[in-house]
């Protein structure tokens, strides 16, 4: 956009100070727009930063694969193609999971699952060249293992809230999604940046893979971080249904995608 360094650097500040603002204007209001007694609760907010991670490493690619194989007039058609791998992916195993799935396994120890396998494909690309030939199975990789993640996650959190806040909760996942794809869309944008310092025009062949390494290393880093959180989630799993005096915290065939 041709803005200069300050400026980009002014945003920034801006946008720390307006966060803090929100923060301390949060805690001293009565009746507060997001409220902080519920983000105490160590369980929901694990889960709702699985829930920011879970979109952010989403949409990160529908941002950046374009940035790697759109090269000439006329690509968007195609490329928006392939595309369309990742969401197929996801939709998949959101709806076919609970069929292939070992039947004993929670929804933490299947949101690892997922997010792990999320993470491999993320780590893979960053020295793997993303070309036509690879980046459908690369996206239908990461879209299943999201497709895992995601619904196992939504479900942990909602049968860890009382009933009485199940609909505050949920605008909560909502606002945590929104949060995710909004940073899914900004990293990538810098990250491309950042990695085009270090382009090397010598190897046009895969150039754009090049210079995307830096944006798959910070998705794999999130994938990463999805699964440090099912995994911190596991202990209790099997008791925060039961505090509600419902199910157990298994997955069900029912899921909040």
């Amino acid at each position: 956009m041709g803005l200069p360094a300050w400026l980009a650097a002014l945003l920034g500040v801006l946008a720390a100070a307006a966060a803090v603002a929100f923060v301390r204007r949060e805690v001293r209001a009565g009746h507060p727009l997001i409220p902080v007694r519920l983000l105490r609760s160590r369980p929901l907010a694990l889960g709702l930063a699985g829930a920011a991670c879970g979109y952010l490493a989403l949409f990160g690619p529908l941002v950046l694969i374009p940035q790697v194989l759109t090269h000439r007039p006329g690509d968007a058609a195609r490329v928006g193609l392939l595309l369309s791998a990742l969401p197929f992916g996801f939709g998949l195993a959101a709806l076919l999971g609970d069929l292939v799935l070992p039947r004993g396994w929670g929804d933490r120890r299947r949101g690892l699952a997922g997010a792990m396998l999320t993470c491999v494909v993320m780590g893979a690309s960053v020295v793997v060249p993303v070309t036509q030939a690879t980046v459908v199975p690369q996206l239908v990789l990461a879209g299943l293992g999201l497709g895992i993640f995601v619904p196992a996650n939504n479900t942990v959190i909602m049968r860890g809230a009382a009933d009485s806040s199940a609909s505050l909760v949920g605008g909560l996942v909502s606002v945590a999604r929104g949060i995710g794809t909004a940073f899914g869309i900004s990293l990538m944008a810098l990250a491309w940046h950042l990695g085009r310092l270090s382009y090397q025009a010598g190897n046009p062949g895969y150039s754009g893979s090049e210079q995307a390494r830096p944006a798959f290393a910070v998705l794999a880093v999130v994938a990463a971080t999805a699964a440090t959180i099912a995994l911190a989630g596991r202990a209790g799993a099997g008791t925060s249904g039961a505090a509600q005096g419902g199910e157990p915290a298994r997955c069900g065939p029912r899921r909040d995608i």
